[in-house]
């Protein structure tokens, strides 16, 4: 319910794809076999007794397309679209809705919205508030905002590209987060054991590769590795190790600055591959749960 606002709002936002990720978020979780209902919460076994089917999750999945994707306003007298799809979903067919006693539906694609009205002799029971008037009953192409296509750090090359984990994970991070642009999302394996996840760079073709940038958030893992190939995760490919991982030092009465994480940079006659993969392992916390990597970015140089 509430990941299903977080998904709603950065479909506003001006770079990045964590649209996508908090729409996983707000679905996958919760969703229980055998009819794909939603439960309450993420794990139903802690004896807290969540409501099954949990309708008011439902209800908000349901707000993501027509006012986070389609980017329905509602409160100005008139209707207002501000369409633009992620794009891990190249294509989307909004359902019937209405406004004013008309119906509309959109079909999205990754570049243009198409929102035809429909005549109100088809919606029985609807008062149509234009009704007798001039406004034709047609189809109209409006063009998306393609705003991932930003990036949030410059150069990189894997921003919004497919991501794969074999691992377990924590609930509500799936491996697309540390790609997605947006700090507020991270991925987390559930124990400090090694764990890895791969990204499919093959849209971005091959590139010098000048660094490697990563965002811990406030999980820091002990040791890195990044591996850039172009088969699969048995071949061959150049390696880049990091074996020490340094975090700013803070007391409780400094005043708070903003800090980036770190940077790591390389020689800039690496070349990309098809495939980049991420290996971590430990956390500084040592408490036996996994690093959250918020931010993961292979830069251009």
């Amino acid at each position: 319910m509430t990941y299903s606002i977080y998904a709603i709002n950065n479909a506003h936002s001006l770079s990045g794809c964590a649209a996508y990720t908090w729409t996983l978020n707000s679905m996958i979780p919760y969703l229980r076999a055998p009819f794909y209902q939603f439960s309450e919460v993420l794990v139903d076994d802690t004896g807290l007794h969540p409501a099954f089917p949990f309708l008011t999750g439902h209800g908000g999945s349901n707000q993501i397309v027509p006012f986070g994707f389609l980017g329905v306003r509602t409160d100005n007298g008139e209707l207002v679209i501000n369409p633009s799809l992620p794009p891990q979903n190249p294509h989307v067919a909004v359902r019937l809705f209405y406004f004013g006693g008309a119906g509309l539906n959109a079909v999205m694609s990754r570049t243009h919205t198409v929102l035809t009205r429909f005549a109100s002799d088809s919606l029985p029971l609807i008062m149509d508030e234009w009704a007798g008037s001039s406004m034709p009953v047609v189809s109209i192409t409006v063009p998306n905002r393609l705003y991932f296509e930003n990036n949030t750090y410059t150069g990189n090359m894997i921003q919004c590209m497919p991501a794969y984990s074999l691992n377990s994970r924590v609930q509500a991070s799936p491996p697309e987060s540390a790609v997605d642009g947006a700090t507020s999302t991270a991925w987390q394996p559930p124990s400090d054991e090694t764990a890895s996840r791969l990204i499919n760079m093959s849209n971005a073709g091959y590139q010098q590769v000048k660094g490697v940038y990563l965002n811990w958030a406030d999980r820091p893992a002990l040791n890195v590795t990044v591996t850039l190939r172009n088969d699969t995760l048995d071949g061959d490919g150049r390696v880049i190790t990091i074996l020490s991982i340094t975090t700013g030092n803070w007391e409780s009465e400094e005043v708070i600055v903003p800090y980036l994480r770190r940077t790591c940079c390389r020689d800039a006659d690496i070349i990309s591959g098809r495939l980049v993969r991420l290996g971590i392992t430990g956390c500084s916390k040592a408490d036996g749960q996994g690093a959250t990597v918020a931010k993961f970015a292979l830069i251009a140089a």
